[in-house]
């Protein structure tokens, strides 16, 4: 029934919240994974879907090892991808930033088949930043990097894959300028950069504009899911909805919407509450953190406890003004918001 409903309010739904459809689809043959290709812009930006990315990205309550597990099976799927079309072709060189980064995955499976080496980086904003990416005052700094792999390929060309999530692209600009400084320095030239994880669209573009348009390389974006919109908090990254934190400051509605297919907006519509944040805390999601020096916990239950208030808060915000839709997804927020209250009681 769920389902029935959404399809009748589907084409309200995209043109309510500005859903961007216009992606073409890759026939790939990998069993249990879509690819799409958003084309119009000046880089690659690629799309993939299957059963794990949405349970990742829909269900915030989908923490440590279970969420491990998803991202094992997500992260070989994108090897195949990666393989079928192509792009894994120079020495690849893999920029961890961490802590987050590790928990994609992809790098494992690179390891496996390829010849690959690392590197490290962690960057850290001086202040709290969870939710509250907008302040341009707020200032990154680097608490640990590991570039010595380098050194062995002064002279040659390599193939750059970072696995991160992209937002307001902050981190990512902080982590790609010192790469490519100390590049320049050894005298490594990246001929292509693979940029993999739950990416925004602003974020993706910024990079571009700021740090890569101006560089002779071949940038490909491979975005799990969707490319999403994001809030005004330079935060939040959701497939469609209120974004909430500016109905929050102002009052007034914001709405925002994904570069999605519509076959994966319609596999999805029954599961994502309208306005969530697909990735998450993504560090405090998972169970082990790398920091450069050892492993460290990560906080699985704050992750709970604020995807518990977002979703408390987007409730309060469909009711009022998205009435026919909070009708129809009721029953699907309330049982994220018990699975929600009951894990954070485990952690």
């Amino acid at each position: 029934m769920t389902q029935l409903l959404l399809n009748k309010y589907f084409d309200k739904i995209i043109d309510d919240f500005r859903i961007n459809t216009n992606v073409k689809k890759i026939n790939l043959g990998i069993k249990g994974l879509r690819a799409f290709e958003f084309l119009g812009k000046p880089y690659k930006a690629f799309i993939l879907d299957s059963e794990e990315i949405m349970k990742v990205a829909c269900y915030p309550s989908i923490v440590g090892e279970e969420l491990d597990k998803l991202n094992s099976r997500i992260a070989e799927n994108t090897f195949r991808f990666l393989k079928s079309m192509g792009l894994l072709n120079n020495k690849i060189l893999v920029e961890h930033v961490l802590r987050a980064s590790l928990g994609y995955k992809v790098h494992t499976f690179l390891k496996e088949n390829l010849d690959v080496s690392e590197l490290w980086i962690r960057t850290r904003y001086v202040l709290p930043s969870y939710r509250d990416h907008d302040d341009e005052e707020k200032a990154l700094e680097i608490p640990f990097e590991d570039f010595k792999a380098l050194r062995d390929f002064s002279g040659k060309k390599i193939d750059l894959f970072i696995q991160d999530t992209v937002a307001s692209g902050r981190t990512a600009e902080v982590a790609l300028s010192r790469l490519f400084e100390l590049a320049e320095k050894h005298n490594v030239r990246v001929k292509k950069l693979l940029f993999y994880g739950f990416l925004s669209e602003q974020g993706l573009d910024i990079l571009w504009d700021k740090i890569l348009k101006k560089r002779n390389l071949e940038f490909v974006a491979i975005a799990l899911g969707n490319i999403t919109p994001l809030s005004e908090n330079g935060y939040d990254m959701p497939v469609y909805g209120p974004d909430e934190y500016y109905y929050s400051k102002t009052g007034n509605l914001r709405n925002v919407g994904a570069v999605i297919s519509e076959e994966t907006l319609k596999d999805w519509l029954p599961h994502f509450i309208p306005g969530a944040d697909q990735p998450g805390d993504w560090s405090a999601r998972q169970s082990k953190l790398f920091n450069g020096y050892d492993f460290e916990q990560g906080d699985i239950k704050k992750h709970l406890i604020n995807s518990e208030k977002l979703i408390t808060s987007l409730k309060g915000i469909l009711e009022v003004n998205f009435p026919w839709l909070f009708i129809i997804l009721k029953h699907r927020i309330n049982e994220e918001l018990n699975n929600l209250s009951i894990k954070k009681f485990k952690y």
